[in-house]
């Protein structure tokens, strides 16, 4: 997802890398990505354990210091 936000917009020689040709490279060399699944992952919100992890780490912290 990364890899893909980073240089979806990116133009070589007059070539811009898109999504779907991103997804068709990392295809060729086994890792098999749709442009679907990456839409999709972007449209998501944060899940419910990343936003405990987010309240717990604070909690942690100030207790350990």
């Amino acid at each position: 997802m990364t890899f893909i936000e980073q240089h979806k917009d990116r133009t070589d020689g007059g070539l811009r890398w898109g999504v779907e040709s991103i997804c068709a490279v990392l295809t060729q060399h086994d890792v098999k990505i749709a442009p679907s699944t990456y839409y999709d992952a972007k449209g998501r919100g944060r899940s419910p354990r990343v936003v405990s992890d987010e309240r717990w780490k604070r909690i942690i912290l100030a207790t350990w210091q």
